[in-house]
């Protein structure tokens, strides 16, 4: 009996054990005399200063001003705080942090695993003790310093001396990369090794599906954590340069020695924290400007984006405040340094490293046939060719590589070192047009009936814009909404306000054709949009739309040909049981004509396979069943860097119109 009543005890005062922590006094009530009479005495000094109202904390703690009054850090994990209300009262979390600074040493058991939870304050929140010992001046005898072996040793890991703010251009190819990403890189010093092995900060969600549809609600609803990590920047060069083919551009940061001491010791108490990652506004980009801000607290980067934050625009952010970036860098992408080898090659040499950057079958002839070349040929086909084996399979993980290891050893054994290859670096993305949209249109419509238009866009950028900044013959639209005054002509009171246009998204990848690259073309656009049908008002029937389209470009210079495959689902009243199901072909043709204007011609057809009449008449302008078919004509006038002009006109079923519009990009 009584050993159970021992076991009893002894579970009991096993399950206490987290209560009885949790209940234990406040630090303050559980030093001795002077140590809490000091401890008492900065927090008094600290209420004087007001310094929970400074902006170096709230810049700390990551607080952002709430609407209705107050604050809220962006951090969401516990652990980032030492007081329970530290995610929405400065004060709180300040005395709790002075509090926390008086905590004992705790001795670290030999081959304990490093956790920070157990890390004595002092060291585990390394820039809040920096600052609060330099404003209130702490007496080392009365709150002695704690000596934070491990951050001196992952802050002599780093061997960091500057920061380098990286922006990862577009690939065409790549619809998630359209939008830019940026990462800060911490430059190593001369003797501590190369920028290779240098370290990045990135900050990312962590998403657990790759359903792209819950993937899309969740990153647009707060639903990934996020954090920060720092990974070593070739392991990102090989990510975004090799296995992505996006360009990356480095800017240097000026910083004060002080200045990146604190950005430092700052990137070491966030890491392990995370928050809650929303796409659109709280994104990677974002939250780098705030690790920019602890820095410096001049700085007021993030205040200028309560909306959405595209990386662009917080790049030309960091690069407008005054004296912060002093140089740029480019980083080809793999790809772009493979297209320069080639540029160096004979039509006959071309032809040769196009062979033997395929796969292995069949090549080992032409591997031989190469060796009548002079040295110095063989090394520039041979490049181009590992270049392109690299381009085409280097991302594969069950590629077979004794092909390519077999172009290594031939490059090897010539024992000669390759000739630098000129790479012409595009326009950088700081220049091109921003990023929002507001614009207005009119033209007549229908029966010479004339129209007003307003339309406003967020992001980004469309094939009728000048690409200088952004990669060319892509497009990505968001949220692209226009509304429409019609009738105007008959009187005020008899105009009509509708929805013309609201694009959800819409995305054309236009990837040229080439002998090395094949790359499909394709398109995708999701929104309402209006259809006109006989059974429908003049200004048309509003319907819901999905299309999906996959074909070919051809680029002859400044123009690009292209024909896509469309299949669309369009959802609405008009048809029949409210669904129609269609498919057909568009092609188009784009004309650059420099840099000022540019010239759209697109034609498409959709044949309906469900939910309205069939077309039967061979010619599509007569007829009352004609089908959605149409065509436009639009050409674009660059006017200045964020200012255009466009005419456009439109042939379709039942309709007709022709226009003029002028677009401001903010």
């Amino acid at each position: 009996m009584t050993h159970y009543l021992g076991c009893i005890a002894a579970i009991l005062l096993v399950i206490s054990l987290p209560f009885s922590a949790g209940a234990q006094a406040p630090e303050s009530e559980r030093l001795d005399g002077p140590r809490a009479s000091y401890l008492r005495h900065l927090q008094l000094d600290a209420d004087r200063l007001e310094l929970d109202q400074r902006r170096q904390w709230r810049t700390l703690m990551h607080y952002q001003s709430r609407y209705f009054g107050g604050v809220k850090s962006h951090f969401d994990s516990p652990s980032f705080f030492l007081s329970e209300d530290g995610k929405v009262d400065a004060r709180a979390e300040l005395q709790a942090t002075l509090a926390a600074f008086f905590e004992p040493a705790r001795a670290v058991p030999p081959g304990e695993r490093y956790d920070p939870k157990n890390e004595h304050p002092q060291c585990r929140f390394r820039a809040r003790y920096q600052w609060l010992k330099e404003v209130l001046a702490f007496d080392a005898e009365r709150l002695p310093e704690q000596d934070c072996p491990d951050y001196k040793e992952w802050s002599k890991t780093l061997g960091a001396e500057s920061a380098t703010l990286i922006f990862a251009a577009s690939y065409i190819n790549n619809p998630a990369s359209m939008f830019g990403h940026t990462m800060l890189r911490l430059d190593r010093r001369p003797d501590a090794g190369s920028i290779l092995t240098s370290y990045v900060v990135s900050f990312a969600a962590e998403p657990w599906t790759t359903n792209p549809f819950i993937y899309s609600v969740l990153g647009l609803s707060g639903g990934f954590d996020a954090q920060f990590s720092v990974l070593p920047f070739y392991v990102k060069t090989h990510e975004y340069s090799s296995m992505e083919n996006r360009d990356l551009w480095e800017y240097h940061l000026n910083f004060e020695p002080e200045e990146f001491e604190r950005l430092i010791a700052h990137i070491w108490e966030v890491q392990g924290n995370t928050i809650d990652y929303y796409y659109l506004d709280e994104n990677c980009s974002f939250h780098l400007l705030t690790l920019l801000e602890v820095a410096k607290p001049s700085l007021r980067l993030s205040d200028n984006f309560p909306g959405a934050v595209i990386p662009t625009d917080t790049l030309r952010q960091v690069l407008d405040a005054s004296g912060l970036s002093d140089r740029r860098n480019f980083r080809p992408a793999q790809r772009r340094q493979m297209l320069a080898r080639r540029a160096a090659l004979t039509v006959e040499e071309v032809k040769l490293a196009g062979q033997l950057g395929q796969a292995a079958k069949g090549k080992a002839e032409v591997l031989a046939a190469l060796q009548d070349a002079p040295p110095a040929r063989q090394v520039e086909v041979l490049d181009a060719a590992i270049a392109l084996w690299s381009f085409n399979y280097g991302s594969d993980e069950q590629a077979d590589k004794s092909w390519k290891y077999k172009l290594l050893a031939a490059r090897g054994g010539l024992k000669t070192t390759s000739s630098e290859v000129e790479i012409v670096a595009p326009t950088p993305p700081e220049v091109g047009h921003k990023t929002a949209r507001v614009s207005v249109a009119g033209g007549i419509a229908g029966a010479q009936d004339g129209f007003l238009e307003l339309g406003v866009r967020p992001a980004l950028h469309d094939l009728l814009t000048s690409d200088v900044g952004y990669s060319p013959l892509a497009q990505i639209e968001f949220l692209d909404l226009r509304l429409r005054v019609e009738n105007f002509d008959t009187g005020i009171a008899d105009t009509d306000i509708i929805l013309q246009h609201f694009d959800l998204l819409e995305i054309i990848s236009l990837s040229p054709l080439d002998a090395w690259i094949k790359k499909w073309s394709w398109g995708v656009k999701t929104g309402f949009d209006r259809t006109y049908r006989a059974q429908c008002p003049d200004y048309g029937c509003l319907v819901y739309d999905l299309a999906v389209g996959f074909g070919g470009t051809l680029e002859f210079g400044p123009l690009a040909l292209y024909s896509l495959l469309d299949g669309e689902v369009a959802l609405g009243s008009t048809f029949e049981n409210n669904v129609r199901l269609s498919a057909g072909p568009r092609v188009g043709g784009l004309l650059a004509l420099g840099s000022l204007a540019r010239v759209h011609l697109e034609g498409r057809y959709r044949y309906p396979f469900l939910g309205e009449e069939r077309w039967m008449n061979p010619i599509p302008w007569q007829g009352t069943a004609q089908p959605p078919w149409s065509a436009r004509v639009t050409v674009s006038f660059q006017i200045s860097r964020n200012f255009e002009a466009r005419l456009n006109a439109v042939e379709g079923r039942r309709r007709a119109e022709a226009g003029a519009s002028f677009h401001v990009y903010w």
